[in-house]
């Protein structure tokens, strides 16, 4: 499924994108009255259960991706974005790497919006790229355990050692922090396992 390329051609294109339209969407929601401002977010296209269950605004399990609240929010997941999403363009290509983070960012936030709704938990604005973020995460351990059933080695299994306690850490950290999403966590990470596999037997 991988398709690396050579160190000294490489250039994580697509991982610069959407770090670029992400930056642009924080600007614009400074510029309308501040990255923190529920409202100005809800106007960008924070995902709003209201908003969808009464006006079908699906488009916001789009948009909700490329909000943030707040500068640290913004640059904790540039960061990972950076780190995680350069190694999986690297090792999946460019268009299977944005079909694994859209998809994931975009199949979580939907699956998050008909949670809340189930709930009738209408309270909450949901932005951030942490879901995607997730899915990528989810779709470098999928790589890992399938390296892991080509080649088995001390190696290649404590490196799923690892991946596992980064996953478990992951999970308990997001369930001490206060506005961090855990369930739109959970989504993306498993809609990025189900993604990754079937990119897997598609080509792309």
């Amino acid at each position: 499924m991988a398709k690396p390329s050579s160190p000294r051609h490489f250039y994580p294109y697509a991982t610069l994108i959407i770090v670029g339209l992400n930056l642009a969407m924080f600007l614009g929601a400074l510029a309308q009255g501040g990255s923190q401002n529920l409202d100005t977010l809800q106007e960008l296209g924070a995902l709003d259960p209201i908003a969808i269950q009464q006006q079908g605004e699906w488009w916001r399990v789009i948009t909700a991706n490329f909000l943030h609240y707040g500068y640290l929010h913004l640059g904790v997941n540039l960061l990972g974005l950076g780190i995680i999403g350069a190694i999986m363009e690297r090792d999946l290509g460019a268009a299977r790497f944005l079909c694994l983070y859209l998809g994931s960012g975009c199949g979580a936030m939907a699956l998050m919006a008909v949670y809340l709704m189930t709930l009738q938990d209408y309270n909450q604005l949901v932005v951030g790229a942490s879901a995607g973020i997730m899915g990528l995460f989810a779709g470098l351990g999928v790589l890992y355990f399938q390296m892991w059933q080509q080649s088995p080695s001390p190696w290649t299994r404590r490196r799923l050692y690892v991946f596992g306690g980064l996953v478990i850490f992951q999970f308990v950290l997001d369930s001490q922090l206060p506005d961090v999403s855990v369930m739109s966590h959970g989504f993306g990470f498993g809609v990025g396992i189900a993604l990754t596999l079937l990119l897997s037997l598609i080509h792309i």
